[in-house]
């Protein structure tokens, strides 16, 4: 390979490497508040997690609203949530919730 085809292959990854950036931080400021938002019924137990009906766990993270979804502890919400991490490791963070019974 010459020194030409070297720069354009390169200059190809660069450009192609840019625009998908640039599509996924314009996407992330669209206003889009709903994508990978979901909704979770369940208690936050005596150890500060938010326990869902099937008996999933997830720590909650710090947050005006999670303070809030707290200060509800026992009592069954509905909580619209984003998910992170995996398996034993999975928390949320609070989008917004309703108490469902007090």
């Amino acid at each position: 390979m010459n020194v030409k085809s070297v720069m354009n292959v390169f200059s190809i990854v660069f450009l192609v490497a840019f625009v998908s950036l640039s599509t996924h931080v314009s996407a992330g400021e669209t206003g889009d508040d709903t994508q990978g938002q979901v909704t979770l019924t369940g208690t936050v137990n005596d150890a500060v997690q938010f326990v869902t009906e099937s008996g999933e766990v997830y720590e909650i993270n710090d947050s005006e609203k999670a303070f809030e979804l707290i200060d509800q502890q026992g009592k069954k919400m509905s909580v619209v949530c984003t998910i992170t991490g995996e398996d034993d490791e999975k928390s949320i963070n609070v989008i917004s919730f309703e108490v469902l019974d007090e």
